[in-house]
């Protein structure tokens, strides 16, 4: 134990001051009491004797002139093999009541970021999710950083879920959950949906829940970024990372900020809204050791698209998913907005000529669409041309054959979840396109997997 002693001086809310009269500890040591279960953190220093400290637990048991202490050491996770299947909380502890986790553990630091060298110079991979929409028009890069744009409601965290399923069952990956400012009732879906699917012990829950202060939320993204640098750089494993919602990250480095009265920027967002988020993205790295690949859902504030915390997001991602409140009300999931996505990766170079042209070609019919649809809501198909009017239904058939039954859902739906490979899906849009079914109404092709369970030997 750290023999450097100092009393607390100043009580505000959650903000202490403390002064020692030996040497100040250093900005992040983490401070504690005699009361074991009170935990300080030094943000800043005062003066010459005196450091600015945030309360991460125990705010109510502190007086003025209680003793303190200075631990000498920052906020550490200890990690093993064993982790997996486990919760944590923001502070790195373990908060699932099952013990302590066994073995042999690493202890890491929250804020030190592992080794960044040698980086694999390999070719760009792609990771098959199985579903359907994402792996034809917005496929997802290995190591690279996706958003999921949306708001409540739209299917986010059954996205989400479907996503952990499929790496953990198909690809016998291991995923990471991070949930900043979750409500308890979410993680608890969370937990029992991943242990019902017997894929809890493939993934690692971390928490901070919104009712508790901003200094702890904000800094779950680097707990969980340190947990991804474990599995990555000890066991050697590629990582898939979910944060939900890394605009709570942004909300609650903003509070913080309020909360230690620094002036907010000209767009109402605090001063260091770049740097927190360009310390964060630039964790999420592969090296030769395995990838990091993250997934981070984006509430957008209005809707609107050019608010300042959205854009410095957005600056950070190769891929995104748009997620619409319209196509759920069209019964389709997963709920993205094709024509609103986007994927840095879909270029001939990386997924080859064949399903590039293909996704070009659906996306133009698929636009299309909207346009007769608008015209079809006032004048109705009679006055269609015929290669209007094939294209419409060409298109209705296309946007459904793009949702599919998810694994996650079969308890509430009654139909079997559906995994769907790169080739099926490729070759469905091409029977599709051949005009192969036109006398089958288009809605037989919504929530399918393959074109087989249409009932069809679609193979001649």
């Amino acid at each position: 134990m750290n023999e450097n002693y100092g009393i607390v001086k100043q009580i505000k809310g959650i903000k202490v001051v403390a002064e020692f009269e030996g040497d100040k500890p250093q900005i992040r040591n983490v401070l504690k009491m005699k009361e074991e279960n009170i935990l300080l953190e030094v943000i800043e220093y005062v003066d010459e004797n005196n450091v600015l400290c945030i309360v991460l637990r125990g705010s109510d048991k502190i007086r003025l002139y209680d003793p303190l202490y200075d631990t000498g050491e920052q906020l550490n996770i200890k990690l093993s093999e064993n982790s997996l299947g486990r919760i944590y909380n923001a502070l790195g502890e373990v908060v699932d009541n099952q013990g302590d986790v066994k073995g042999d553990k690493t202890s890491c630091n929250i804020y030190t970021p592992k080794s960044k060298e040698h980086f694999s110079n390999s070719k760009v991979e792609i990771i098959e999710t199985g579903i359907k929409a994402i792996d034809f028009l917005t496929p997802f890069k290995k190591g690279g950083k996706i958003g999921f744009i949306g708001g409540a409601g739209v299917g986010k965290t059954v996205l989400v879920n479907e996503l952990i399923h499929n790496i953990a069952t198909f690809h016998q990956g291991m995923s990471i959950f991070a949930g900043i400012g979750e409500r308890t009732r979410e993680g608890y879906e969370l937990y029992n949906t991943l242990k019902e699917n017997n894929i809890l012990d493939k993934s690692i829950l971390l928490f901070a829940q919104m009712n508790e202060n901003a200094a702890i939320r904000s800094k779950l993204g680097h707990t969980a970024a340190t947990v991804g640098e474990y599995f990555r750089d000890y066991q050697k494993k590629d990582v898939l990372l979910f944060i939900d919602n890394i605009y709570r990250f942004v909300q609650a480095n903003n509070e913080f900020s309020m909360l230690i009265e620094r002036l907010p920027s000209e767009g109402g967002y605090h001063p260091s809204l770049a740097s927190d988020l360009k310390d964060l993205e630039e964790r999420f790295v592969s090296n030769d050791n395995g990838s990091i690949t993250v997934v981070q859902a984006v509430y957008v504030p209005a809707d609107d698209l050019t608010d300042p915390a959205t854009q410095e997001i957005l600056n950070f991602i190769d891929s995104f998913l748009v997620l619409s409140r319209d196509v759920a009300k069209m019964g389709l999931y997963p709920t993205i907005d094709i024509l609103k996505s986007s994927s840095s990766v879909l270029n001939t170079k990386n997924v080859g000529d064949r399903h590039y042209y293909l996704a070009l070609e659906v996306q133009r019919i698929l636009q299309k669409y909207i346009e007769i649809d608008n015209i079809v809501s006032i004048i109705g198909e009679d006055d269609l041309s015929p290669q209007d009017k094939s294209d419409y239904h060409r298109a209705e058939k296309i946007r459904n054959f793009l949702s599919q039954p998810f694994f996650v859902m079969e308890s509430s739906t009654g139909k079997p979840g559906k995994y769907v490979k790169l080739e099926d899906t490729l070759m469905g849009i091409e029977l599709i396109m051949s005009d192969k079914f036109n006398d089958i109404d288009a809605d037989k092709f919504k929530m399918i997997g393959t074109l087989d369970d249409l009932g069809k030997d679609v193979g001649k």
